[in-house]
């Protein structure tokens, strides 16, 4: 951190909005304007006590301020927010201010017990002097390579997304190409002269592959989706037998078995 500094305007975001709290830095030191403090704090106890009597803040920091050492403050020419360029006097454009150390500050506002004056204590203290004697400015400047490596995280976790909706896409795909080529396959069996007809119970039979209830639904109701999409040739199951007992070309019998499986 610079020795000597111009002014650094730090913003203080309160009950009553943004206020500008201008800092100068003198030997290393970082010194707050009085007239900046007394206006924010006015500003915020409207908001948050309105009953707070502004006047005896004011009357009490000018008593406090005339016990001062003369290391504990500067007296510095300053922007008069007032002045109107073109209009107002060239002379009336700077105003003196009281700039205050550290070690006057908390002398000058110990006795401020008001919300407003302990949350504007609170942040100028553990935040914006700790953050100006470590960085030289308000707020601390950001971390280009750490924003850069959450800019890299950040498009690693979308690749590997787009890949992982790929990989889900390209599986899909294939189930979807073994279920047509398994209608191709019924469709050519039923084409074909002398096809094989069975039933799902004796098929099973023959394969030697034991199914439970609810597969054996499941398998009876594909025969049948898969026969009436090729419009193929069936025979209902004997009298007294059971559904599994009606016949099939070999090929729906199979498929149906194999996409149950």
């Amino acid at each position: 951190m610079d020795k000597n500094r111009s002014l650094i305007e730090v913003c203080y975001q309160g009950e009553a909005g943004q206020s500008n709290v201008r800092t100068q830095i003198f030997d290393g030191e970082i010194y707050v304007s009085l007239s900046d403090t007394l206006q924010t704090l006015s500003r915020e106890n409207a908001i948050i006590d309105p009953e707070h009597r502004p006047s005896s803040l004011t009357n009490r920091l000018k008593r406090v301020i005339n016990t001062l050492e003369a290391d504990e403050y500067r007296n510095i020419m300053v922007d008069d927010p007032r002045y109107r360029s073109g209009i107002d006097d060239p002379k009336r454009a700077k105003m003196p201010d009281t700039f205050i150390n550290q070690t006057g500050y908390l002398r000058v506002l110990a006795g401020d017990t008001s919300e407003a004056g302990k949350r504007f204590q609170r942040w100028l203290f553990r935040d914006v002097i700790p953050t100006i004697y470590k960085h030289g400015e308000y707020p601390a400047p950001v971390d280009s390579s750490r924003s850069l490596l959450e800019q890299s995280t950040a498009l690693l976790v979308r690749l590997a997304e787009d890949l992982n909706q790929n990989v889900q896409e390209t599986e899909q795909l294939k189930r979807d190409m073994a279920g047509i080529n398994d209608r191709l396959t019924v469709i050519e069996s039923v084409q074909s002269p002398g096809s094989r007809m069975i039933s799902l119970n004796a098929r099973l039979l023959e394969l030697e592959i034991k199914f439970n209830d609810s597969q054996m639904a499941h398998s009876a109701a594909l025969c049948d989706k898969l026969r009436a999409e090729v419009n193929g040739p069936w025979i209902e199951c004997p009298k007294g037998g059971s559904r599994y007992d009606k016949q099939f070309e070999q090929s729906i019998v199979d498929t149906a078995i194999k996409q149950v499986r």
